[in-house]
């Protein structure tokens, strides 16, 4: 029952019991049983509400916002409590209606129910709305729908398909088929060339031999590129760039900062001059003044913020500075303050922008001496790097000097816009111009020396990234030496099946001392890259020193001043540090160079052990090349039949080439679609070319791997040639090209359909889309119909197997999504059954208490009276009620194939039903031991079935959180997923076993007659034969379950299905008479 259904249910019974009582006067037991009936409503709407709210996050994480936003407001609704409802909510309006009936305020109870139904209606409409939008079942059928029309049609395409490909059998021309037969030909023979090539390197004891010269000759070959590359990555570039990138940082800071000064100065200036303005009242001019103070101390704690972030003293000055000024500018804006005073606090700002602009000045003559010396040694570098062939390091170094020639040529504009803009007249158009050029030529200064910085970032990171390649190539390359050396050295020494390879030796001897060079070389390598990594650091701590040197001395004066002061000791400093290296320079060489010299020295050091490691390899091919060949010739002289194994090796090898180059000649003459044909040829004419390198590798000694390889590319070409010749097949009879057309009609027609099916698939998801796979196998359906029409018949095949595919991808999709609505159909019926068991259960337990109470008021008594009977009675009819909700579960979930659950479901039904005959008429009103033991059965199997399916909840839900596992798909293989799993079952099964095992056990302790053979009471032949029965039938479950996952039977024995299903229900009466 969905949502909405039971709240139909609820709107139909709230004011049933009213109206009835407002008809006229009830007894009391007519109004306890209405009153009993909204009690349960009452429940009813708080199960709801629980209900909703574990909908919620279900939906929210099967990807459903729009109805988990709907039962939100579906429970705001419940837990609402509006004015016409007294502030209540609709559970308390529901039990002040009950109240009232029970009190016999008939009206009043109408008056709330109608306020029910109207709550209730208000959340029918709510729910409503979910239910059409997300019912699962309808959304499974239309989904099934469009799976099966869409199977259809991959049946229907893969039938057209097969037809297309034999009409391009049929179409293929005598001379195609020719073509393709020889091309076949060469493949077999060129396969068999190969085979016999790889044969006798095998058995001449050479092979081994020759394929550690294929791998060294690679490995030489690759260690003469590495050591060029090492020439052309240099340790030593590098260190110049990491010295060149404090200068530029200190240009691009100080060029910022400079900027800043600018700013703050022309704010300076525009309040002095508001401040010296005649125009408006006094108190006008005081509040321009007390608006022109505030900016200013905008403008300070900017100031500061930034020379906070910089450590940058001169600018926490200014920023000091500005701040006296705004505290001079506020003054002069205080009531009664006079002219004079605003006057003065002008004058004060004009003071502070000068001292400003003087310290801006200060900071741009900084930056372009910093930038003339990176300028310096960019172009050194360029010039250096050019002479030694490294274009990278050349490249770069130009690019960065560009840069800052761009940089200075700004920076000499803007001098000279200022000189212009000082020399005209004070608030002039000229000087205004000057201004705004001044500020224009500032910002491209500025903007590239910005871009010089990035590049030498940029070559900076190319370089380190070189050089750690370099660094693991050398000595994965080592490795690779000492490997090869081994080879050698075994060689020499002779393997199992082969003699010992003269001057083998020499070999293994040169390729270790290639090893060692190697090795020096990586190391080499990385002290020259350590070297280049020092001297960026130093370079960074000198330039981090001098700052400090410069912002260091304590400000005396005024900012300008003390910015003269600084530029005095900085200039002081460069002429002490210019007469310390020019002392170091007359003087004695120094003990230590450098570290950009060190990776000088460093980087001279891994070039000489780089060539030196790849001369030592050329040695040691060379030298196994000799050692082969002497090999060879002192195996196979002139006419022994080992050499002429060789020459009709090499003979067959040219003939090869001869026939692959007369197929292709033959294959440009030949009645073939010419893009198939163009290709077929070029295909054909590598594996010639490959063929006769094949043939002349086979005349040199150690040739044979060579051969081998160039055999195997003449393979890969033949395989190209052969696919290109079964293509370009096109109708060449009337026939045929009738039968394309009509092939093109059914790619059409499948296509519509396509369209057709996507349109349905969107309208059926509600998506702004339709699916993609659907539109894209839409579109190879259309591609395929234009190339049947074009008899185009190659294409088509392709397009009808693109068409194929995409149609088995939206499949997928749909079989995906069909098992996800399928996972949320069990899930809400696990749901429902879990809810109706547990409210089952607990109406079973009050009747099981209802009984008992009975039962214990009729000790002593000999008969039944009237009032127990009726209750008995009552009992009985409840019982017989959840009876019969328990079969209607039990139809539901042996429809999904569960077997054990419904089993306990079943047995819990029939045992109602006893329950109920017993405790009525024909039981003789039987409230005893038998029946309460009968009800206990009851309860505890509701109870293993009410833990069972919350454990199975809970496991869904925690599954859920954990969808990349797939463990549930690959636990179930290809069988449907069940609303209950095998182990779920099989734990249900164990405790129904326990249980019966433990009864039978009680039964022989209560009744010793048993075991020993007297006669039984009808009644206990009764409950064993009940045990007996529930025994066999557990067993008989358990022989389904291990037939349904595969388990064969141990031994011809077992217990026999009864297809009767039967625990004894049924022959209970018979039991009577046993």
């Amino acid at each position: 029952m969905t949502l909405a259904a039971s709240l139909l249910t609820l709107a139909s019974g709230v004011l049933a019991p009213a109206a009835a009582a407002q008809d006229g006067p009830t007894d009391t037991r007519w109004i306890a049983a209405r009153a009993s009936e909204q009690e349960l409503i009452q429940r009813q709407i708080v199960q709801l509400r629980t209900r909703i709210s574990k909908l919620v996050p279900r939906f929210e994480a099967d990807g459903r916002p729009e109805a988990a936003a709907l039962l939100r407001k579906a429970i705001e609704l419940l837990d609402e409590r509006p004015e016409d409802a007294e502030g209540r909510t609709l559970e308390e309006l529901i039990g002040t209606a009950n109240d009232d009936l029970k009190s016999g305020r008939y009206l009043a109870a109408i008056e709330r129910g109608e306020r029910v139904v109207a709550r209730v209606t208000k959340l029918l409409d709510i729910l409503q709305r979910r239910d059409s939008a997300d019912n699962i079942e309808e959304n499974l059928a239309d989904l099934r729908e469009v799976k099966e029309a869409l199977q259809e049609l991959s049946s229907e395409e893969k039938q057209l398909k097969e037809d297309t490909q034999k009409l391009r059998d049929e179409s293929t021309t005598a001379e195609q088929r020719e073509i393709q037969d020889r091309i076949q030909e060469a493949l077999e023979a060129q396969r068999d060339e190969l085979r016999k090539n790889e044969k006798s390197a095998q058995e001449s004891g050479l092979f081994d031999a020759e394929k550690l010269l294929d791998e060294l000759q690679g490995l030489t070959e690759e260690q003469r590129e590495r050591a060029e590359q090492l020439t052309k990555a240099s340790a030593a570039d590098r260190a110049t760039l990491s010295e060149m990138r404090p200068q530029l940082a200190k240009a691009r800071s100080d060029e910022a900062r400079a900027t800043d000064l600018d700013s703050a100065a022309e704010a300076l200036r525009e309040a002095a001059a508001e401040a010296r303005s005649q125009a408006g009242s006094q108190e006008e001019a005081r509040a321009d003044a007390r608006a022109s103070a505030g900016q200013l101390d905008q403008m300070a704690d900017s100031l500061e913020r930034k020379a906070e972030i910089t450590q940058d003293a001169g600018m926490r000055a200014a920023a000091e500075e500005v701040r006296e000024a705004a505290a001079a500018m506020a003054k002069s804006g205080a009531a009664e303050s006079s002219q004079e005073e605003r006057a003065a606090a002008a004058a004060r700002a004009d003071a502070s922008a000068e001292a400003l602009e003087a310290m801006a000045r200060e900071r741009r003559e900084a930056a372009d001496a910093a930038r003339e010396s990176a300028l310096s040694k960019a172009n050194a570098l360029a010039t250096k790097a050019t002479a030694g062939d490294r274009t990278d390091a050349a490249q770069a170094a130009a690019e960065i000097a560009d840069d800052l020639k761009a940089a200075q040529n700004a920076s000499e504009a803007r001098g000279r816009s200022e000189e212009q803009a000082a020399e005209a007249q004070a608030g002039s158009e000229a000087q205004a111009q000057a201004d705004q050029a001044a500020e224009e030529s500032a910002k491209e200064a500025a903007a590239a020396t910005t871009e010089a910085l990035s590049a030498l970032d940029r070559a900076l990171g190319r370089s380190a990234r070189e050089a750690d390649d370099l660094m693991s190539g050398q000595k994965s390359a080592a490795q690779a030496a000492e490997r090869l050396a081994e080879n050698a050295q075994r060689a020499a020494e002779g393997s199992v099946g082969s003699d010992p390879l003269a001057g083998a030796e020499e070999v293994a001897s040169a390729i270790s001392e290639a090893q060692a060079a190697m090795e020096r070389a990586s190391a080499a390598a990385a002290a020259a890259s350590k070297a280049a990594q020092e001297a960026g650091r130093q370079a960074e701590q000198a330039a981090s020193a001098e700052s400090s040197s410069e912002q260091g001395s304590p400000q005396q004066g005024s900012p300008q001043q003390g910015s003269q002061q600084e530029g005095s000791q900085q200039q002081g400093s460069q002429q002490e540090g210019s007469q310390q290296e020019g002392s170091q320079q007359q003087g004695s060489p120094s003990s230590e160079s450098g570290p950009t010299e060190q990776a000088a020295e460093a980087q001279e050091r891994a070039e000489q052990a780089a060539q030196e490691a790849a001369e030592k390899l050329e040695q040691a091919t060379q030298k196994l090349q000799e050692a082969i060949a002497q090999a060879q010739s002192a195996s196979s002289p002139q006419g022994d039949p080992g050499q002429k194994a060789q020459d009709a090796a090499k003979a067959a090898q040219e003939a090869l080439a001869r026939e692959a180059q007369a197929i292709a000649n033959a294959t440009e003459s030949a009645a073939m679609e010419p893009q198939a044909a163009q290709e077929t040829t070029e295909a054909l004419e590598r594996a010639a070319e490959a063929m006769q390198k094949a043939a002349e590798a086979l005349e040199q000694p150690a040739g044979r791997t060579d051969a081998a390889e160039a055999q195997r590319e003449a393979l890969d070409a033949l395989e190209d040639a052969a696919r290109s010749a079964a293509e370009g097949a096109q109708p060449q009879t009337e026939a045929q090209k009738q039968k394309a057309e009509e092939l093109a009609q059914r790619q059409k027609e499948i296509e519509k359909k396509l369209l057709e099916l996507a349109q349905r698939n969107q309208e059926r998801e509600g998506l702004d889309q339709p699916s993609q796979a659907l539109q894209q196998a839409a579109s190879e359906a259309a591609e395929a119909a234009e190339s049947l029409d074009q008899q185009q018949l190659d294409e088509a095949v392709q397009n009808e197997e693109e068409t194929e595919q995409k149609i088995e991808e939206a499949l997928k999709d749909l079989e995906d999504e069909e098992e996800k609505y399928e996972s949320l159909r069990q899930e809400e019926l696990l749901f429902r059954i879990a809810e109706e068991v547990q409210e089952i259960r607990g109406l079973h337990q009050n009747a099981m208490n209802e009984t008992r109470e009975v039962d214990a008021s009729r000790e002593g008594e000999s008969k039944v009276s009237r009032s127990m009977r009726i209750r008995l009675r009552n009992i009985a009819r409840e019982e017989e009620a959840l009876a019969s909700r328990i079969d209607s579960i039990v139809e539901a979930i042996t429809a999904e194939g569960t077997l054990v659950f419904a089993e306990v479901l079943d047995r819990a039904s029939r045992d109602l039903k006893r329950v109920a005959k017993d405790l009525g008429d024909s039981g003789d009103y039987d409230s005893g031991e038998r029946t309460q033991a009968l009800q206990s059965d009851v309860e505890n199997g509701l109870g293993w079935l009410e833990d069972a399916l919350r454990e199975e909840l809970d496991r869904r839900a925690e599954e859920e959180k954990k969808k990349d596992e797939q463990q549930q798909q690959q636990d179930q293989g290809e069988r449907k997923q069940q609303l209950v799993p095998d182990v779920a079952e099989l734990k249900l099964l164990q405790k129904m076993e326990t249980e019966v095992l433990d009864r039978i056990d009680q039964v022989r302790e209560l009744y010793p007659q048993i075991d020993a053979g007297e006669d039984l009471d009808p009644l206990i032949r009764r409950d064993l034969l009940r045990l007996a029965t529930r025994s066999e039938r557990i067993h008989q479950l358990f022989s389904e379950m291990r037939s349904r996952l595969g388990i064969g039977m141990e031994g011809p024995g077992g217990p026999k299905p009864d297809a009767s299903g039967d625990d004894g229900a049924e022959t209970d009466e018979q039991g009577d008479d046993r």
